[in-house]
């Protein structure tokens, strides 16, 4: 339930900051 929730939630995270990270380090004076 809440677990399961916050576990779902865990991985949709990762899997947007993973090629946010990688697009920062590549561009870091980007903004």
């Amino acid at each position: 339930m809440a677990l399961h929730i916050l576990e779902h939630v865990g991985l949709v995270l990762l899997l947007l900051a993973v090629p946010a990270k990688l697009l920062f380090y590549r561009e870091p004076g980007a903004r």
